[in-house]
């Protein structure tokens, strides 16, 4: 919370490094993988374009946001996620899909916010990962977002190509 509260007034340097997003992704889900396989999720990776897809980000703070997102998909979709990686215009732009229940997106960007209070199971929520994720966004200066319905919610952020 001390960092959070540390990105949220500006105190964070970024150490910035160019990382090939779609590899990179990849690459945290690898470390996640027994989860899914554990809970039965199947994930699929899709890359929209044959170009590699650079941006300028913190390593370390780039993996907190991507596997907050995978595990999220791996704790509340029900069979399958699909990890997607596109071109659009000069930006990149980063989106995962699962298939669980429709949210309510409000609040879930607030500090402590979660979503079913009485869900509780091996991998349960404090409720400060997608808050962690939208201060370390707004750090990078990408745009990001969330949209839920029946049977699907994704969630996606949007940051420029390195060159």
């Amino acid at each position: 919370l001390l960092s959070l509260s540390a990105m949220d007034s500006g105190d964070v340097k970024l150490n910035l490094e160019r990382v090939e997003l779609f590899e990179f992704a990849k690459a945290c889900y690898e470390r996640l993988d027994y989860l899914a396989h554990e809970r039965g999720i199947k994930f699929e990776f899709k890359k929209e374009t044959d170009e590699e897809l650079y941006v300028m980000a913190d390593l370390d703070m780039m993996n907190m946001v991507i596997s907050n997102f995978l595990s999220n998909a791996i704790k509340y979709g029900k069979e399958k996620a699909v990890v997607s990686v596109s071109s659009s215009g000069s930006n990149v732009v980063f989106k995962i899909m699962n298939d669980g229940d429709t949210i309510e997106l409000k609040k879930i960007w607030d500090l402590f916010y979660k979503q079913d209070k009485v869900r509780t199971d091996r991998m349960g929520s404090n409720g400060v990962g997608l808050a962690v994720n939208k201060s370390i966004l707004e750090l990078h200066k990408a745009k990001f977002g969330a949209e839920s319905r029946a049977g699907e919610t994704t969630f996606w952020f949007e940051m420029k190509k390195a060159k």
